[in-house]
């Protein structure tokens, strides 16, 4: 299903990698692990995990993370080319993105991954452009 991602320099400067062919039980579980690590640090300050939208900060800027594409157009176009259910791609995007919150800065996790994707999810495949990260999503 996708690449994923997530540097783990914290302790001994080295980073992992995580390759997901699909999402299973075990990666979600992971990814929500990550996100409670992530909140109890304050860089994320609300809710939990299966939220639509995550609030996000880098201790200087705050921003809101939207995961969830409209989901009419979701299923009239994005449904036929992924191939999975609209819950099943919004937590693909919460763990490709969890596990990439230490290697880009808020800004470009919100304008590169998740706008990207999400706005991707809501066209029909003729008029996707190729970008990185959801060539990386759909590996």
């Amino acid at each position: 299903m996708m690449t994923a991602k997530q540097a783990d320099n914290k302790a001994v400067n080295y980073e992992r990698y995580y390759l997901l062919t699909e999402l299973t039980g075990e990666m979600l579980r992971r990814a929500k692990t990550i996100f409670e690590e992530y909140r109890a640090q304050g860089v994320v300050f609300n809710g939990s995990f299966d939220d639509d939208a995550w609030d996000i900060t880098n201790q200087i800027k705050k921003t809101t993370l939207r995961f969830s594409p409209d989901a009419f157009l979701f299923n009239r176009y994005a449904e036929k080319w992924l191939g999975c259910s609209h819950r099943c791609f919004v937590d693909g995007i919460k763990t490709y993105t969890i596990f990439n919150m230490d290697i880009f800065t808020i800004r470009g996790i919100r304008e590169n991954i998740v706008n990207q994707l999400v706005k991707s999810a809501e066209k029909p495949c003729e008029e996707l452009v190729a970008d990185k990260h959801l060539i990386e999503f759909l590996k």
